[in-house]
């Protein structure tokens, strides 16, 4: 599996960087976010290591069109100034933390779960699957599958009293 990551990196790379690069600001940034992309996809191929190279295309477009969005969001967090948000450096530390915390909190929570339903809001949460691309992955059921993220997503929104807090970034 590895050695077909790696083929696929040397093939693929240049035109997913030319790809990618106007909404990345540039081929440099563009150039970055491929390589987190792809690393990415080597922690995480067991996702789909029985499906073959014909899975690794949408896939990996998944994978990356999460790790730019990941990368704008933190690009337009850290060019914002602090009075933007009207507090100032202490108060915005301790709201990060605050944050922080409760993402830690969600990912433990994910990670408790039995495997299937783990993979099921890993894809869901992390990586920006729909539903229906985590059916094709996984093989299991729609209904199943729908009802892990309906339940989760219940459950942070009861736990944090915050329909956002159900969004993991």
């Amino acid at each position: 599996m590895h050695d077909m990551i790696e083929k696929f990196y040397r093939e693929h790379r240049d035109s997913y960087v030319y790809r990618i690069s106007r909404k990345a600001g540039g081929l440099e940034n563009a150039e970055d976010i491929v390589q987190e992309a792809f690393c990415r996809l080597l922690k995480y191929q067991t996702f789909f290591e029985d499906k073959g190279e014909e899975a690794l295309h949408p896939y990996f477009s998944r994978v990356l069109n999460r790790a730019l969005q990941d990368f704008r969001t933190e690009d337009t967090r850290q060019g914002m100034a602090l009075a933007e948000y009207g507090m100032d450096e202490e108060a915005s530390n301790e709201l990060m933390g605050y944050q922080k915390r409760i993402l830690e909190e969600i990912k433990e929570d994910i990670t408790s779960r039995k495997q299937e339903h783990k993979n099921i809001l890993y894809m869901f949460f992390y990586l920006g699957y729909p539903p229906r691309d985590i059916v094709k992955a996984l093989d299991v059921n729609y209904h199943m599958a729908k009802n892990v993220i309906n339940r989760f997503k219940h459950e942070m929104r009861e736990k944090y009293g915050n329909p956002e807090a159900a969004e993991i970034g």
